[in-house]
C-alpha cells in the first residue's frame, strides 16, 4: 500500500527546469517539446513532467499518513506500470 502515495507538489520537478517530456525507456525517449500547445503534466507519484501521451493514466493514490483518503490522480506511464503493470497483461 505504501507505493500508492501522492507526492507533495513542493517535491515536484519545477516547470522551468524541463523543456521536453521526461518519458524514456532503455530503447526509446519521447521527443515532445513543451510549448503553448503541448502542456506539461506532473505525475502525482514521482513528480516528474510528461506530455499528455505519457501521463494519461489515473490511479487511486493516498496521502501519506491518511490511508482513508483516496485521490484519483494523474500518473505517468512508468509509475502506472510499476504500480499495476503485472495486472495489465492480458491472457
Amino acid at each position: 500500500m505504501y507505493t500508492f502515495i501522492v507526492t507533495n507538489a513542493d517535491a515536484w520537478i519545477p516547470d522551468d527546469q524541463v523543456t521536453h517530456c521526461q518519458f524514456k525507456t532503455k530503447s526509446t525517449r519521447c521527443e515532445c517539446e513543451f510549448d503553448w500547445m503541448n502542456r506539461r503534466h506532473h505525475c502525482r507519484r514521482c513528480g516528474n513532467i510528461f506530455c499528455k501521451t505519457h501521463s494519461s493514466n489515473r490511479l487511486p493514490l493516498f496521502e501519506k499518513g491518511k490511508p482513508d483518503i483516496i485521490q484519483w490522480s494523474r500518473v505517468c506511464d512508468v509509475c502506472c506500470y510499476q504500480l499495476v503493470g503485472s495486472s495489465l497483461i492480458l491472457s
